[in-house]
């Protein structure tokens, strides 16, 4: 039930920050770019939170090592995103300062990582291993 609540929480917060970074796209007249962002790095944040998340979920190495895979394959794909053309089909208005230009890759790097710990707090499991009776399997000598 507490781990419900946690995971609804955090579900909030991350859709507030990350509203909060959309805001920006409307002033800078990007709102169908920032959506495409938003589209690409929520899917793709939310597969790395969805795997990690799996991983706490087992105990057999084959799921453990795939679901690590799986987070590694979407790092490598978020990194590889990063420079793309579309960066560079952000018009500024008159009179915005030039940093501003790299809002797009801003973006990207936010929207990814706030994606991520909804579906690891939903889908992961966060309590500590059961500890068996008996001795042998535990590895104790008496």
């Amino acid at each position: 039930m507490e781990s419900n609540r946690l995971a609804r929480r955090t579900g909030w917060a991350c859709l507030l920050v990350g509203g909060l970074m959309l805001a920006p796209s409307v002033l800078l007249h990007c709102v169908p770019l920032a959506l495409r962002i938003l589209l690409r790095m929520g899917i793709l944040g939310s597969v790395v939170g969805l795997a990690l998340g799996g991983v706490t979920r087992t105990r057999r190495a084959t799921s453990i090592y795939l679901g690590l895979l799986t987070a590694f394959f979407g790092g490598y794909l978020f990194l590889s995103m990063l420079d793309n053309a579309a960066t560079k089909s952000l018009l500024l208005p008159q009179g915005t300062p030039r940093f501003l230009e790299g809002y797009p890759t801003l973006l990207r790097v936010g929207l990814f990582f706030v994606s991520i710990p909804y579906p690891f707090a939903r889908f992961g499991t966060h309590t500590p291993d059961i500890l068996l009776e008996n001795s042998e399997v535990s590895g104790e000598t008496e």
